[in-house]
């Protein structure tokens, strides 16, 4: 995302965030967003447009792995199940429908 000549924010689509769900894909990863630009909405708009590029690359859901709590539900994403990383952590992995229209 940019702002300006700036970059503000982004985002990955990944085949796989290193968690041990590798049957589910895509992954939203690394949204990040620049600590002067938050509270503005970006975040939000960063995910649907994540959403419309998985939908358009043909993919009906789009998950996301995270420790975060409270946030990505906030934005329709529904705890599917939890995932184990490599360095022996866990985290929870999130789904959503990349079909916009359909929510």
């Amino acid at each position: 995302m940019i702002n300006g000549d700036e970059i503000v924010g982004s985002y990955s689509l990944m085949n796989n965030d290193f968690v041990s769900r590798q049957d589910l894909w895509p992954y939203l990863s690394n949204l990040y967003i620049e600590e002067k630009e938050r509270g503005k909405n970006l975040g939000s708009d960063m995910m649907a447009h994540a959403r419309q590029e998985a939908y358009k690359l043909g993919f009906s859901k789009l998950y996301l792995c995270t420790d975060h709590i409270d946030y990505y539900e906030k934005y329709g994403w529904l705890h599917l199940c939890n995932g184990y990383h490599p360095w022996n952590r866990e985290s929870k992995i999130y789904v959503i429908d990349t079909d916009q229209k359909s929510q």
